[in-house]
């Protein structure tokens, strides 16, 4: 079994989804919150994704960004 702790190497997939057409429909996503490290790895917070759910939607684009804390 993978330990979700353990820090990891690039390839970070934050976000996974599907929909049923491309205009209209019925939506799902999985999102991944991480912590950063220093030597370019990351571990995950809430485990193997927690927060998930579905959405309804028209039209539109969901975008999201992340910013890397200098702090």
């Amino acid at each position: 079994m993978e330990d979700l702790q353990a820090p990891k190497p690039g390839g970070l997939n934050l976000f996974s989804g599907g929909v049923t057409d491309g205009y209209y429909g019925f939506g799902a996503f999985e999102m991944n919150l991480v912590n950063f490290n220093d030597d370019g790895t990351y571990t995950y917070k809430n485990g193997a994704g927690a927060l998930k759910g579905t959405f309804l939607f028209d039209d539109g684009m969901v975008a999201l960004w992340g910013r890397r804390s200098t702090a």
